[in-house]
C-alpha cells in the first residue's frame, strides 16, 4: 500500500496559488461544522504541533494548538515552511506566517502565504 493511500491523502495543495487559496477558503467555509486540523512542525524545537481551525478568513486562520506550551519559542513574523491541513476527506499543504499569538500560547492568528 502506498504510504499516500495510507493516510488518505486526495491531493496536495499550492498555497502559492490564488486559485488553492480560494480552495482552502471554500473547503472551510461551506463545511462549518466540521473538523479542520492543522499541524507543523515548530522550527526552532522540532516539536509537532497539531491543533484545530476556527476560523479562516482573507487567508488568515485562527488556530488553537493541542499543547500550547510547544509553542514557546515561536514568535511573531516566524514563517512556518510547510503546514499540513486537514480534515475528514483531504489534506492539503500550506506555509503560514505567525501574525500573532496569546501569551499562553492558545490562539493564534496565521496568515497564509
Amino acid at each position: 500500500m502506498k504510504k499516500s493511500e495510507a493516510l488518505n491523502i486526495t491531493g496536495i495543495f499550492n498555497s502559492l496559488d490564488t486559485e488553492g487559496l480560494s480552495e482552502l477558503s471554500d473547503i472551510l467555509s461551506n463545511k462549518k461544522g466540521k473538523d479542520f486540523s492543522l499541524i507543523f512542525t515548530n522550527p526552532k524545537t522540532g516539536a509537532f504541533i497539531t491543533g484545530n481551525i476556527s476560523k479562516f478568513e482573507n487567508n488568515i486562520i485562527s488556530f488553537s494548538p493541542d499543547c500550547p506550551e510547544l509553542l514557546s519559542p515561536l514568535v511573531e513574523s516566524a514563517q512556518i515552511p510547510q503546514a499540513t491541513f486537514k480534515n475528514k476527506k483531504s489534506i492539503k499543504y500550506i506555509q503560514v506566517k505567525i501574525l500573532s499569538k496569546t501569551i499562553d500560547n492558545k490562539k493564534l492568528e496565521l496568515q497564509v502565504i
